[in-house]
């Protein structure tokens, strides 16, 4: 049982664990693995991802897209949107942890994120459409045991 000591609790047999940090992610790279130390030492319960990239065009428009969602092991609930000058897009997932979804002249443009871990990573998984997006990802990521 915790115990309150007037300067914080005592006697925690499973304290909470949390870890975070920045990473960033190249577009143009190839479908493959991103590996990323955690450091908690054990297997997270869950693990949080937020990412963004904003890029100007056309003298000052600007375009962002972001996302934000978390994995139990099991289970993937994400969100993203691509915010435009005049319009947006936007969209859920149960399978990837990041959907980069840009387009080039009416074709898709992707990647794709699906996340695993273990006790001492997180694993990004990525899939590149055939059009190659450009850019770089800005990534937070946080890890919970």
């Amino acid at each position: 049982t915790p115990v309150f000591n007037g300067s914080g609790l005592t006697n925690l047999t499973n304290p909470a664990v949390y870890t975070s940090g920045n990473t960033t992610y190249d577009l143009t790279t190839a479908s493959g693995t991103q590996t990323i130390a955690h450091g908690l030492g054990k297997i997270p319960k869950y693990i949080r991802i937020k990412w963004m990239r904003s890029i100007t065009s056309s003298g000052s428009a600007v375009t962002t897209y972001r996302g934000d969602g978390v994995y139990n092991g099991t289970t993937v609930s994400a969100l993203w949107e691509a915010v435009f000058d005049t319009s947006y897009s936007n969209g859920s997932s149960s399978t990837n942890i990041i959907t980069y979804n840009a387009s080039s002249g009416g074709t898709a443009v992707t990647q794709l994120a699906v996340p695993t871990f273990d006790s001492t990573n997180i694993i990004l998984t990525w899939t590149r459409s055939t059009v190659v997006p450009t850019g770089t990802l800005n990534i937070l990521w946080e890890a919970f045991a």
